[in-house]
């Protein structure tokens, strides 16, 4: 263990008052084994994980952040542009939470790629289900080329209800469960579309 200054050390200490596991460093500090450098804490606090260049406080990968990022947020990235990158949730009934309780909406984006949730694994991709199109919006369920704004490849189920929707707009639709009609509204009264 070398130290050319007095405040660089290891320390461990069993004290009620004191911490009792402390590495200490003026500078950034590495993990190596089998001579690469594994893990890399910045003296910013930034942690990278295959990357000795972490550019937020959880960084995975080799690649670089980029420029989509708000760097006022708190950040943790999976950054692989060679080989790709995946974020796995194993367990029972795992679950991808958003909270926003300091205010403002739960937020998903996008970049210049269409959108896409597949049956099966990573490894192994069954069908799409759900697809948004990157160059029109257009949504597609059970197909990945929706040809228009909402395309179902498949059958598709109005559940019925017995009162019509309060203060409607042009173009409407619900199943009326009293007279197993399909009703539609034109911009002044609800119509039988059969």
């Amino acid at each position: 263990m070398k130290s050319s200054t007095s405040s660089t050390g290891l320390k461990f200490e069993n004290s009620i008052s004191s911490t009792g596991f402390l590495l200490y460093s003026e500078d950034d500090m590495n993990f190596i084994t089998a001579n690469n450098t594994r893990m890399s804490i910045l003296g910013n606090g930034n942690v990278g994980i295959g990357t000795t260049s972490p550019g937020a406080k959880l960084h995975v990968g080799a690649s670089s952040l980029g420029g989509g990022g708000d760097a006022s947020y708190t950040t943790m990235t999976v950054a692989d542009i060679v080989n790709g990158s995946q974020l796995i949730l194993r367990g029972l009934s795992p679950k991808l939470f958003y909270d926003q309780s300091g205010g403002g909406n739960a937020e998903t984006y996008i970049d210049g790629a269409a959108y896409d949730i597949f049956s099966g694994t990573p490894a192994a991709p069954g069908s799409s289900y759900f697809h948004i199109s990157d160059t029109t919006g257009n949504v597609g369920i059970g197909t990945d080329a929706p040809a228009r704004t909402l395309h179902v490849n498949d059958y598709m189920r109005l559940e019925p209800i017995s009162a019509a929707p309060s203060s409607p707009a042009a173009g409407d639709i619900y199943y009326d469960s009293d007279d197993n009609k399909l009703k539609c509204y034109n911009g002044t009264d609800w119509q039988d579309c059969f």
